[in-house]
C-alpha cells in the first residue's frame, strides 16, 4: 500500500501521551533522519481529549480508533466492502470469536451483553479499514503483542490489506524483547540486538541473575510482594479504609473504562455506581471462595504430570497461548495426551485470587468444576509453591509460562502451546500436530548449564533492548533497576527493526 504525498507511511499504535516519552520521541526523529520521504502517524486506542493532541511537528496525525462512543462516525463505502469480503475468509470467524473474547477484559460486572458486544466488535472493525484506507501506511508499528479489544483488531484487520505490522514480545527474566512481524516471526536486525548494544553488559547481567534466582526456587518478588499485600487486607485498619474507598467510588467510577449495564440508558448515576460496586465485589468474592477450596485433601506421592496456569486476563495467554486461546481447553489436551494411569495435577496461579488484580475478569468459578471432572484430574492448592510441585512431576504442560524455564533447569520435560518468547528452549517441545506423550517424555533434557546458554544466546542474538510497553516501576520493581542510558538504547534497537522493515519492503 503506498501514499500518494509520501513513498512510504508509518503509523505507531500509540496515544499521544505515550508518544512523547523519550523513547518514541528518539524512535521518531531517527527514523526520519534515515528517510526524509516519510510521514509519520499514530493511531490511538484511547478517547480523543484536548490533553493528549499531539503538538510534536514530526508527528503529522493522530486517529483515534475508540471503538464504542464513535459508533456513528462515518464509515466509507470502500471500507464497508473490504469488511465484507474480510468477512467471507476462513481466518474471519476466529478473528471474530477472539476480538470479542477481549471485551472481557472490559467487563468489571458482569453485565456487557452479547448483543452490544457483537455491534462495538463490528463498529470497529468498519473503523479499522476506514482509518487504514484512508491512510495507506506501509507498517503500523506497536509497543507490545497487541493483547487489547482494539489494537487486535487494528492489527489483524491491517494485516489483512496486506500492512506489515511489528511488535514487541516481552522477556520476563531482562529487560529485553523479541522485534515480531507474526506470532512465531522474529527479526533480528544486526545493530539492534542486545550483543551490539551499548548496554549487552548490564542486560546479560540481568538475565543470569534472575536465571540464579530460577535455579534456587526463590518466589519472585512480585509474588512476595501480592502475598503480603493479602494478608494486610485483612487488617481491621485496611477494612475500614476499604469502606472508605467504597463510599468514594459511588461519586466516581472506580474502573472508567469498564463497559457495564449495556443496553440502559443510566450509567453513570449513584445507583448505577452502587450496583457497580456491588456486582464487582460478588464477582471478585466469589471466585476467591472458589479458589480457596482448591487442593483440599491434596497429597500425592505417585508420578504426575504439571499443569502450571497463566493468570488471566494477560497477553501470555491470549493471545501468545494461540492456537490455544482457553486454558480449559490447554488442560483438556493435555489431560488427553498423557496416559489414563496417570494423575494430572493443575495448578492455578496465586495471581488469580489476589485482591489487587483484576482476575476475576478472567476466570468462571464454573471454571474449576469443569477442570474437576476430567479423569484422574486435581487441583495443588494454589498458595503452594509450583517449584516444589515439580520434584516429583513427570512431565510439565503450559501455554507460554517462565515455569518451563525452571522445569528444564530440573531435569523435568516440558510440553507447551503458545509462542513464548523462550520457544526453542531445549527440553521443551511444542505441542502439534502428531505430538503424543512419548515424545514429550522423551524429549532429551539438557543439562542446566545448557539451559542457562541457550537463554543467554538467545537475549544476545535474537531480542533487544526495551520494555515492551510495561511501566517502568513495574518492570523495576520485578528485575531491579534499568541500567544507564537504556531508553537510549531502547528507542535506538526500535528504530533499527523499523528501518529494516522499511529496507526490506
Amino acid at each position: 500500500m503506498m501514499n500518494s504525498g509520501h513513498d512510504q507511511v508509518i503509523i505507531f499504535g500509540l496515544s499521544p501521551l505515550k508518544a512523547a516519552q523519550e523513547t518514541w520521541q528518539n524512535v521518531v526523529r531517527s527514523v526520519l533522519e534515515a528517510s526524509s520521504a516519510l510521514e509519520i502517524g499514530l493511531v490511538s486506542f484511547q478517547p480523543e481529549s484536548g490533553d493528549e493532541r499531539t503538538s510534536d511537528k514530526y508527528i503529522k496525525f493522530v486517529d483515534y480508533l475508540d471503538g464504542w462512543p464513535k459508533i456513528n462516525c462515518s464509515k466509507s463505502i470502500v471500507a464497508l466492502e473490504k469488511f465484507r469480503a474480510f468477512s467471507s475468509t476462513n481466518d474471519y470467524q476466529r478473528f471474530r470469536f477472539i476480538a470479542i473474547k477481549l471485551l472481557n477484559r472490559r467487563d468489571f460486572t458482569g453485565t456487557f451483553r452479547f448483543l452490544e458486544r457483537e455491534v462495538i466488535f463490528e463498529n470497529a472493525v468498519a473503523l479499522a479499514f476506514t482509518l487504514i484506507l484512508q491512510r495507506k501506511p506501509n507498517i503500523v508499528v506497536f509497543d507490545v503483542t497487541p493483547h487489547e479489544f482494539l489494537p487486535y483488531v487494528y492489527q489483524n484487520v491491517a494485516e489483512w490489506l496486506g500492512v506489515r505490522t511489528l511488535h514487541f514480545q516481552p522477556s520476563s527474566l531482562s529487560a529485553t524483547m523479541l522485534a515480531k512481524t507474526g506470532p512465531s516471526t522474529t527479526i533480528t536486525p544486526p545493530r539492534a540486538v542486545v550483543r551490539t548494544s551499548t548496554i549487552s553488559v548490564p542486560l546479560l547481567s540481568m538475565v543470569s541473575e534472575r536465571l540464579d534466582v530460577l535455579v534456587k526456587g526463590i518466589d519472585p518478588a512480585y509474588m512476595k510482594s501480592q502475598r503480603d499485600g493479602d494478608r494486610a487486607a485483612a487488617s481491621p485498619l485496611r477494612r475500614i479504609q476499604s469502606l472508605g474507598a467504597v463510599a468514594g467510588w459511588l461519586f466516581a467510577d472506580r474502573f472508567p473504562s469498564s463497559i457495564d449495564f449495556s443496553g440502559h440508558g443510566r450509567r453513570h448515576d449513584f445507583i448505577t455506581r452502587a450496583m457497580k460496586v456491588a456486582l464487582g465485589w460478588s464477582l471478585q468474592t466469589t471466585l476467591r471462595r472458589k479458589i480457596g477450596t482448591l487442593g483440599s485433601g491434596f497429597g500425592s506421592r505417585e508420578p504426575y504430570a504439571v499443569f502450571a496456569m497463566h493468570y488471566e486476563p494477560e497477553r501470555t495467554s491470549i493471545p501468545d497461548g494461540y492456537p490455544i486461546d482457553s486454558q480449559g481447553a490447554g488442560i483438556a489436551h493435555a489431560r488427553a495426551l498423557i496416559p489414563s494411569d496417570l494423575r494430572l495435577i493443575v495448578k492455578e496461579h496465586y495471581s488469580q485470587q489476589t485482591l489487587g488484580k483484576r482476575g476475576f475478569l478472567g476466570r468462571s468459578p464454573l471454571f474449576y468444576e469443569f477442570v474437576r471432572s476430567f479423569p484422574n484430574t486435581s487441583f495443588a492448592p494454589t498458595d503452594s509453591r509450583l517449584t516444589e510441585l515439580l520434584s516429583g512431576a513427570t512431565s510439565v504442560f503450559t501455554l507460554t509460562g517462565t515455569i518451563a524455564i525452571e522445569a528444564v533447569l530440573r531435569g523435568i520435560p516440558v510440553a507447551y502451546f503458545g509462542s513464548p518468547w523462550w520457544e526453542g528452549l531445549p527440553g521443551a517441545i511444542k505441542i502439534s500436530e502428531g505430538v503424543d506423550y512419548e515424545m514429550i517424555t522423551t524429549t532429551q533434557v539438557p543439562t542446566p548449564e545448557r539451559v542457562r546458554e541457550f537463554i543467554e544466546n538467545l537475549t544476545a542474538e535474537k531480542m533487544v533492548p526495551g520494555l515492551a510497553g510495561e511501566k517502568v516501576l513495574t518492570l523495576e520493581s520485578r528485575l531491579g533497576p534499568l541500567p544507564d542510558g537504556f531508553f537510549e538504547a531502547e528507542s535506538h534497537s526500535i528504530s533499527q527493526c523499523i528501518l529494516e522493515l522499511l529496507g526490506s519492503g
